[in-house]
């Protein structure tokens, strides 16, 4: 959540920290940081101590991977029983033959009601012979009845009834947004990555002329771009696409978007709080005082390149000290509350990302992009219903009219993740439709759980895998 009042401006006494934004790379400090150290303890390397053989990291369109990790990746493949191994790659190729998906649909769509393990199917087989304890209840939920046996009832695969849908919850409305900044900044729930990273792109401006501050940016890393206009100025202009930058602005609530640490909890999807950045040198931090200054709130500030560490609070809602004693990892502590501040570096990602669109413009088309972010964070005013699962959030903003192409929509189980993240029913508001079209949100009545999922859940319903249920349920699911 935002502070109820403007961030103070005041410097710390302290020589390697302001509470604006910036932390200073002097050679007194006594925690220091490379870009690929992984949240170690109280190490630090800046640039110029590192290595000569290092290579630099610091270009803002590319990605260096350390040649350690290189190095790890030998052990992954087995030394023994290699023959195995082999055996192994030759039966996922088998799979992946011509007459083997034709095979597994004949297993699938046959009369026999053991078809969930048949056609080659082992993850299935084995997840048949464990034991099921099934949880009751909403612990979420429990202190809103009426939303618990809402979310009860998709759980079990009952189709979405929009109007029902719509006179259980609230749509959002102007009076939301002007006297409720909870609202005004609350998470949108979003089907796909597009949608997300333009809605933060608009919210970010937003929180910052809120909070009296510039929006600082750097470019993302450009894996590829299909279809990239030719000429320099078109390019230039089609690269002010949200999709090709990262924003900063402090106290903005964010999410890791990288496994950072398991051991201190900052991993993929971890809640975080935007504090402030530490740069390369003291050149740098000095260039960027002076933007900073001379911006206006709601105005870019635009960084050459990417900062050595982005600065974060990490779970700062939460008062369990499994999540708050980072001691051993923080550079500092938040002067308004004393709450441990670590640093994010250079994000090292496991996975390519899937190509983005780009929006088109006035002398070129839509194209699409492969961007990875330089530092391993999302601003959180939007985002997926993957990287919600698991969260509870305070409140929340459901984007579900009807787009375009099924990809852009929602699917069941979606639909079900966005709307049982909050406590209470009163924590949700629908996004209104384009004109206020209400037929817009007809599409979810067609919605349908995946028939397979339910199938599995069907047939452990027991407690032991019960064939003949899983079957049943499956031939139900389908109709």
């Amino acid at each position: 959540m935002p502070p109820s009042t403007t961030p103070s401006t005041t410097p710390s006494t302290t020589p390697s920290t302001t509470t604006t934004t910036t932390t200073t790379t002097t050679q007194t400090q006594s925690k220091t940081f490379s870009r690929r150290n992984n949240l170690a303890p109280n190490t630090i390397k800046f640039r110029d101590e590192q290595d000569p053989q290092t290579p630099p990291c610091n270009s803002a369109n590319t990605d260096t991977t350390p040649t350690a990790s290189l190095t790890r990746r030998k052990h992954l493949t087995p030394n023994k029983n290699r023959a195995d191994y082999k055996l192994c790659t030759s039966t996922r190729k088998d799979v992946k033959s011509k007459g083997s998906k034709k095979r597994m649909n004949s297993a699938i769509s046959s009369t026999d009601a053991n078809s969930l393990i048949n056609g080659n199917r082992k993850g299935a087989k084995l997840f048949t012979a464990l034991d099921c304890y099934n949880l009751e209840g909403n612990p979420r939920a429990e202190k809103d009845p009426e939303h618990a046996a809402y979310i009860a009832k998709l759980h079990k695969g009952t189709k979405v009834d929009a109007a029902e849908l719509l006179q259980r919850y609230k749509m959002l409305t102007s009076k939301d947004l002007d006297n409720d900044t909870q609202w005004r900044f609350a998470t949108v729930i979003v089907p796909n990555n597009r949608e997300r990273i333009d809605i933060v792109a608009k919210s970010i401006i937003d929180f910052a002329i809120y909070t009296d501050q510039p929006v600082v940016r750097w470019l993302c890393s450009i894996k590829s771009w299909d279809g990239a206009p030719e000429d320099l100025t078109l390019r230039t202009k089609a690269m002010q696409d949200p999709v090709f930058w990262q924003y900063f602005v402090k106290w903005a609530d964010s999410i890791c978007n990288d496994n950072k640490s398991v051991k201190i909890n900052v991993t993929n999807g971890a809640p975080i709080r935007l504090y402030s950045l530490t740069f390369n040198s003291e050149q740098e931090r000095m260039h960027y005082e002076e933007m900073r200054l001379s911006a206006k709130p709601g105005q870019f500030v635009t960084l050459a390149s990417p900062p050595l560490s982005v600065n974060v609070i990490p779970w700062p809602d939460t008062t369990d000290p499994q999540y708050t004693t980072y001691d051993a990892y923080s550079i500092e502590r938040t002067i308004e509350a004393g709450q441990p501040v670590i640093p994010l570096t250079t994000a090292t990602y496991t996975k390519t990302p899937k190509p983005i669109a780009v929006h088109g413009g006035e002398g070129w088309l839509t194209t699409k992009a492969i961007v990875v972010p330089q530092i391993p964070f999302d601003i959180a005013f939007a985002m997926t219903s993957f990287k919600a699962q698991g969260r509870t959030l305070n409140r929340v903003i459901l984007s579900l009219a009807y787009r375009h192409g099924s990809y852009n929509n929602f699917t069941f189980h979606e639909f079900l993740v966005a709307i049982s993240r909050v406590k209470l029913g009163e924590d949700i508001r629908i996004m209104p439709p384009y004109q206020n079209q209400i037929n817009m949100f007809d599409y979810l009545e067609d919605l349908k759980p995946n028939p397979e999922v339910m199938q599995l859940l069907a047939g452990l319903q027991s407690g032991k895998w019960d064939p003949q249920k899983a079957w049943e349920t499956r031939q139900l699911t389908e109709k």
